[in-house]
């Protein structure tokens, strides 16, 4: 054993005694070895004492360097965050995707398609109940208004492109919201106004669109279309993953309504799958049921609309209401070299453009080959970027056709 008072005391004799590190081989095993040297040993040693000295000074520089390139290193690559970065999920494909991963099926009578499975199966009974398409759809969009109404509702506004076969023509139905009487420049010094607040709030068209299209197309009595989302609405519904997120984002503390629907009394937002039940919607549709489509217009509803409206600052007035009217209009038609025909919604809607962009790739006449290889695939992709890119670029030329000439846009 090593007597450390030696060390720091040690004997006046002709010998100097101090520990060494054993190593072998580079590999320090961590011992230590008691060693005595003779004098004249011990004046070698300081002799050789200096140029190590000298090599350790050089080299702890270089060690510190080192050392502060690996952190700024570890730092700038983020090592140190918290965030882990696992593996995506779904991962990024590494074979061709098919052109969709729906299962393909063949219908012999028709189909609904609807965001949110509820308001599918509303509109399959709609039109197994000898109901017509028209019929089908104002069902299962009086349903999404209530399971997505973040996205769409009676506030809101829409465009319908309905072909009827047995007289081979296409109807367009715009039903969009518009500005109210009062809405004057001056009143909108501020961009954000016109996107967000009570002046924001444009004069509703979707109740009246359901209405005018059932008018014209509908077979069903008008209650039977909306009775299955008063039922749903009644019995609530469970909050879907994207409701969640993007009501959760919304400040709701000015009402009182929407606070009651997706918060619970502690005043935390509901979880996903939460059941809903918006109670005075469900209200709303009953008098819609009896009274028909024009309620929000010039009956009960309206009273109540234009009250709210303005107790929170808006400008809609009674007469907004009452000179509203969704209006049918020619659609957009644009025949292919195989004489498929597209049908779609004019402006205000962008079916110009879509024509435009499917027109130019018409034009290039794609087959199996536009994708066989990677100098076709790449050659294939270029052109649809590019077709699209001229489509969004043309969409700055268009506007409203009640207060813009639009027909060279058109043509």
């Amino acid at each position: 054993m090593v007597d450390f008072k030696l060390l720091l005391h040690p004997p006046v004799t002709d010998k100097v005694c101090f520990l060494r590190k054993r190593f072998k081989n580079g590999i320090n095993f961590s011992k230590f070895q008691s060693c005595c040297l003779s004098q004249d040993e011990d004046e070698l040693l300081e002799e050789n004492q200096e140029p190590r000295a000298r090599r350790k000074y050089i080299i702890a520089p270089v060690i510190l360097v080192i050392v502060i390139v690996i952190l700024v290193l570890a730092f700038t690559t983020n090592v140190f965050s918290k965030k882990t970065h696992g593996v995506l999920v779904p991962p990024n494909p590494t074979k061709p995707l098919p052109p969709s991963a729906s299962t393909l099926h063949v219908m012999d009578k028709g189909a609904i398609c609807a965001d949110g499975p509820p308001c599918a199966e509303i509109g399959k009974e709609i039109l197994m109940k000898g109901g017509s398409a028209v019929d089908a759809t104002i069902a299962a969009m009086f349903c999404n208004g209530i399971v997505t109404m973040q996205s769409m509702g009676l506030g809101g506004g829409f465009l319908m492109t309905v072909y009827i076969k047995e007289e081979k023509k296409a109807y367009s139905l715009n039903a969009k919201e518009k500005a109210p009487i009062n809405a004057k420049m001056e009143l909108y010094d501020d961009a954000t106004k016109s996107k967000n607040g009570p002046l924001a709030i444009g004069v509703p068209g979707e109740l009246k669109g359901y209405w005018t299209a059932y008018k014209k197309f509908g077979k069903l009595p008008w209650k039977d279309l909306i009775q299955p989302t008063i039922e749903l609405c009644e019995r609530g519904y469970n909050m879907t993953r994207h409701q969640h997120d993007s009501l959760s984002k919304t400040n709701l503390h000015n009402d009182s309504n929407l606070m009651s629907w997706f918060k619970d009394k502690d005043g935390t937002f509901k979880k996903v799958g939460s059941k809903i039940v918006p109670t005075k919607l469900c209200k709303t549709l009953r008098l819609i049921a009896t009274n028909g489509g024009n309620d929000l217009y010039n009956g009960t509803l309206s009273k109540m609309l234009v009250e709210d409206i303005e107790e929170i600052g808006g400008i809609i007035t009674k007469e907004d209401l009452l000179k509203y009217e969704a209006q049918w209009q020619q659609p957009i038609s644009v025949t292919f070299n195989n004489e498929d025909r597209l049908f779609s919604a004019p402006p205000p809607g962008s079916g110009v453009l879509l024509g435009l962009i499917l027109n130019i790739l018409d034009g290039y006449n794609f087959t199996r080959a536009s994708i066989d290889g990677v100098n076709n695939t790449v050659l294939t992709l270029h052109r649809m970027i590019e077709a699209f890119k001229y489509g969004y670029a043309k969409r700055t030329e268009l506007g409203d056709t009640d207060y813009n000439e639009l027909s060279r846009v058109r043509d």
